[in-house]
């Protein structure tokens, strides 16, 4: 820092006593800065203000800061991070740990110079209403609260729940009864505590009427503390900005007059209520954003805000109630009356900063189709990261199957997923589900009405019908993950046979085990899966509660059932109701009550070595715990884990079908060879043959007459026979299907004789098969038909100058060639003996779909490449088939053009037995979706670089083997005795195509500016009486006009 300001500011700043606190000065008044004297080896306790001396900013000579710009200099002199982030964490100012400088410095500098005489921007012509509004002062440091009497220390402590029990305080504002017994009936243990004596209390003198009304002060204070001390995370930081933004009002409206004292009275709720309605909305910085209104249900924590405040002064002097009373009919009207005209202005679109909303807001027609939500949840697969991966996937199918929202399953602890087994409502089926046992107290939104701990409300998790949404599985692969590649039970050092050790893991945890996910990172990803699936919607973690009435409705689950869903019930479900709402935890599963319970691929056996991969320790856990006192639940979690085992492959082969790049594959038991094998064939196989034994349920139930039931029964079971012999019958067809295909393969047009024929008749019969075509729209001779003779060669040189890849059809439509095409119009096409590479069978199935067992059939006149792109859905594994089977450096210029321009060909032992369809066309139809991979898309942009560069060539009346002959010459580079590579090459290419691309675009700006001074020119000329010219077009002079004789 310079030593230049008028006023010593800068040597205020750079002297160390100057820049403590004045409380620190104070204290450390007699404490010499350097020690004179050496110091001794014993251990000096050192005033951490000192260590951040060189932050605090100066001080002039009156006590007041200097100014910002000084202290912003003295932060720039100041080149490691390690010290401001030193400082920071002194001040409790949050950063992140990849911040840099510029960050930590405009912290530090907006810790001690917060925003000053910032004035609440109040549109023009806005709302309707009275124009004058309150002018606001952000104070520039905390300043005493209203609801802060002398004595206490920080207004922080006025916090508060963010879903404020708003009947509560209305009820004790007001007449009203029963408050005690709402209160302790939700917090009555049902005798889980042991009973203790409580200790006597010191003895005090309080013959003194002063001591007395004292200690009946403190016991008031102290209970109203605790209470407070008792609100969740987020309630008490939804307080902290309740009480900044009140103090914004108590001082600009002590400053104005309106106010005379800091009780919160009649008087001053009504002029905040009214100062809430007007004020805009603040960002995360508390700086106002113009043209805003915050809503109806801010305006509503704001006032019941308020009155927790007023319940601290209450606490503190009880008189105000009848002195002053807080709450009367005209507030409780004012509330309702701004927070009707929130709504009314947001709704017709009277905000100028913000548009009306759709019409079908909130309304029947709001729901998403299925088609979104499958890529909503293919979103939350998308994550590049495995733990966030697992823990979307494991929220979002947690959320639809239980009802819950999301702030519910955060809740959750680890120890709550407890194994269970109930009947299905037709008295027969058992089915194994997972409960969760939140107790009532740990929800978000919990109620007062529940009277005893002993029968709980459960939620329930069983397998769903489609495994992608299946929560079980989801929760197999996060235990999986958990303890095998996290590692929790080392890490924090876990032992099952004591509760305690274990009973504080979340279930959904950020990286900290003990610490619930946060709220705003469980937003993130439902912003993150909404912008990948490319939808808009309001509703984050309320989305799943929000569409399940309408999946309940598909599967004829009754609004009675879908209400018993989740933590949150009435009184009387709470207690007396039946804990397990069947019909609603079956239809929330995705099945009805008449079907018959049974996922067809949780049958699907999994081998024994791929159980052992999960959870190894499981078994020993068991044995350590089985058998103790009070540790049933402990061993329920680790037979939990054991039978989830299989749930976890099952639930993976789904998902693998339709995201095999999710990151959930890098888990140890799914990142093996043998079960990404065991995935892609066996699977899917054994899936398809139990789907396809599997028989169509009947309702047998709804039918009323006995007697029918019996005959339905009968016939029943004669289908079951008649479908046995038809499926014999089938498998017979069949086999005489495959004998009649392999005896005539040799006439279909796309393949020829795959073996070698021995009779002169038989070698006769190919020859002609492979002169024929079956087109329709050939104009081919007769002549050509019977010549017998063998196909013309066509060279490299020949197919290099034609266009082989694709020709041009009857009706004006690209067509993809099988084989080669004729050098003449009049000579036939060649025939070969190769197949067309066809993707994987996956690639024509919808996502979703069920797997088809074969390819689809592509015709039977002629099959074209068109015609296999026209059937394929999933563009995704395409890279994988036709992707160049060599690298740059292992393919020479030819190899690269006949690989974009014909098509590679596929080899076995030396012999060409496939061919793939040319890049070129492929690249045509489908685009960047058969190359999404980064490195997929990385490869073929080096990969198109020389044939882009040769299709520049023959624009510029080059054949294609003359600009493959040029770019050979540019493996010689002066000053190198060997020959660039491939590889090498490519760089090349791409490095002259940017400088000559940068230099186009130099030109035109260069080009620009020459017209736009001729045009100036021409304007001055004109100005001055000289003939304007016509301009020119595109470019060139306008052609003169012929003088007719």
């Amino acid at each position: 820092m310079s030593l230049c300001s008028d006023d010593n500011e800068t040597l205020h700043a750079l002297t160390p006593g100057t820049n403590t606190p004045a409380a620190s000065a104070a204290s450390n008044a007699n404490v010499p800065l350097l020690p004179s004297t050496p110091p001794s080896s014993a251990v000096v306790p050192i005033d951490p203000q000192l260590l951040h001396a060189d932050f605090f900013p100066a001080r002039k000579p009156d006590g007041s800061l200097v100014v910002e710009e000084v202290y912003k200099a003295h932060l720039f002199t100041i080149r490691k991070r390690e010290p401001l982030r030193a400082a920071c964490s002194h001040f409790k100012i949050r950063f992140a740990m990849r911040a840099n400088l510029d960050f930590l410095r405009n912290a530090l500098v907006r810790h001690w110079y917060p925003a000053r005489a910032t004035t609440n921007p109040s549109p023009d012509q806005a709302v309707a209403g009275p124009s004058k509004t309150l002018s606001i002062t952000i104070p520039p440091h905390p300043t005493h609260s209203l609801g802060q009497l002398t004595g206490q220390t920080h207004p922080e402590l006025l916090e508060a729940d963010l879903d404020i029990d708003e009947d509560v305080l209305a009820k004790q504002y007001d007449v009203g009864e029963g408050v005690a017994e709402t209160i302790f009936g939700a917090l009555d243990t049902g005798g889980l505590e042991e009973e203790d004596e409580d200790e006597e209390l010191e003895d005090m003198d309080l013959d003194d009427d002063a001591t007395y009304e004292q200690f009946q002060t403190s016991v008031r204070v102290s209970a109203a503390q605790r209470t407070e001390a008792n609100r969740r995370a987020g309630g008490k930081k939804t307080q902290k900005c309740v009480v900044k933004s009140w103090n914004i009002f108590q001082k600009e409206a002590l400053a104005a007059g309106k106010l005379r004292d800091d009780i919160v009275d009649e008087h001053a709720l009504l002029l905040f209520i009214d100062f809430c309605a007007r004020r805009c909305k603040r960002d995360r910085r508390g700086e106002y954003i113009p043209n805003t209104r915050i809503g109806a249900s801010q305006i509503k924590k704001e006032f019941f805000g308020a009155l927790r405040i007023r319940k601290v002064q209450d606490t503190r002097d009880p008189t105000l109630a009848i002195k002053r009373p807080a709450t009367t009919v005209h507030v409780y009207d004012a509330v309702k009356t701004c927070m009707d005209e929130a709504l009314q202005n947001a709704r017709e679109g009277l905000i100028p900063a913000e548009d009306a909303p759709d019409i079908i807001a909130n309304t029947f027609l709001a729901q998403l189709s299925d088609e979104t939500l499958t890529r909503i949840r293919y979103g939350f697969l998308e994550h590049q990261e495995l733990k966030p991966t697992i823990n979307r996937h494991l929220a979002w199918t947690m959320m639809n199957a239980s009802g819950n929202r999301g702030d519910d399953i955060r809740a959750l602890w680890l120890c709550e997923m407890q194994p269970y087994q109930f009947l299905h409502p037709n008295g027969e089926t058992t089915i194994p589900a997972v409960l969760g046992l939140q107790s009532d107290m740990e929800q978000k939104a919990r109620s007062k009405g529940m009277k005893t701990a002993i029968n709980p409300t459960y939620t329930c998790f069983i397998a769903h019908r489609n495994p992608e949404m299946c929560p079980l599985g989801a929760f197999a692969l996060y235990l999986h993950y958990i303890h095998d590649v996290a590692n929790i039970d080392s890490k924090y050092d876990i032992d099952y046979t004591v509760n305690k050790s274990w009973r504080n893991l979340r279930l959904i945890h950020g990286s900290s085990a003990t610490v619930p996910y946060h709220e705003t990172a469980l937003q993130n990803i439902f912003v993150q899966s909404y912008r990948k699936a490319g939808v808009e919607s309001n509703l984050k973690a309320h989305l799943a509660r929000h569409m399940l009435g309408y999946h309940q409705e598909k599967t004829g689950v009754r609004a009675e059932d879908t209400s018993k869903l989740g933590w949150s019930r009435d009184t009387y479900q709470n207690t007396y109701a039946p804990a397990l709402p069947k019909p609603a935890i079956l239809g929330a599963h995705g099945y009805k009550v008449h079907e018959t319970y049974s996922p067809p691929w949780t049958q699907v056996d999994v081998p024994k070595s791929f159980l052992e991969l999960v959870c190894p320790m499981a078994e020993k856990n068991i044995e350590l715990v089985k058998g103790l006192k009070d540790r049933v639940g402990a061993t329920n979690y680790w037979e939990m884990v054991v039978w989830l085992r299989p749930y976890l492959f099952q639930a993976a082969v789904a998902i693998y079908q339709a995201q095999p790049n999710s990151k959930l594959f890098r888990l140890p038991a799914l990142a093996r060879d043998d079960v990404r094998l065991w995935m892609q064939s066996t699977f899917p196989a054994h899936l398809a043959a139990i789907n396809s034994s599997t028989a169509s349920p009947v309702c047998l139930e709804r039918l009323q007459n006995k007697i029918m039931r019996k005959s339905l029964e009968q016939l029943r079971q004669e289908s079951s026979m008649q479908k046995d012999i038809l499926r014999n019958n089938t498998a017979q067809i069949e086999k005489l299907t495959q004998i009649v295909q392999r005896r005539t393969s040799q006439w279909t047009p796309a393949k020829a004789i795959s073996y070698d024929t021995s009779r002169p008749l038989s070698k006769a019969v190919a020859c002609i098969s492979r002169q024929l075509d079956f087109r329709s729209d050939s104009t081919l001779p007769l002549t050509a038909v019977g010549n017998l003779g063998p196909p013309a060669f066509i060279g490299l040189e020949t197919r290099a100058a034609e266009d082989t890849g694709v020709y041009l059809a009857a009706d004006n439509s690209l067509r993809g060639f099988i084989v080669p095409s004729p050098y003449l119009a009049t000579s036939p096409r060649p025939r070969t003996e190769v197949d067309l590479m066809l993707p994987p069978i996956i690639a024509f199935c919808k996502p979703g779909d069920d797997l088809l067992l074969e390819h689809p059939v592509l015709g039977q006149g002629s099959v074209h490449w068109k015609d296999v792109f026209a059937q394929i859905k999933q563009p995704g594994p395409l890279w994988d088939t036709w992707k160049p089977s060599k690298t740059l450096d292992q393919m020479s210029i030819q190899d690269i053009w006949d690989c974009y321009n014909i098509g590679e060909g596929v080899e076995e032992n030396g012999v060409q037995t496939g061919v793939k369809p040319p890049l070129r066309l492929v690249e045509q139809v489908f685009g960047s979706e058969w190359r999404k991979a980064g490195k997929d898309r990385k490869a073929w942009q080096q990969f198109r670089e020389i044939p882009e560069w040769i299709d520049l060539e023959t624009k510029n009346r080059f054949t294609a083997s003359q600009a493959i002959i040029k770019l050979e010459g540019k493996r010689s580079v002066p000053g190198k005795s060997r020959l660039l590579g491939t590889s090498a090459l490519v760089e090349l290419l791409a490095t002259e195509r940017k400088v000559a691309a940068k230099s186009t675009k130099d030109g035109n700006i260069s080009n620009s500016t020459s017209t736009a001074s001729s045009i100036s020119e021409e304007t001055t000329s004109t100005a001055s009486g000289s003939k304007r010219r016509m301009p020119t077009v595109g470019g060139r002079p306008k052609p003169k006009k012929e003088r007719r004789s």
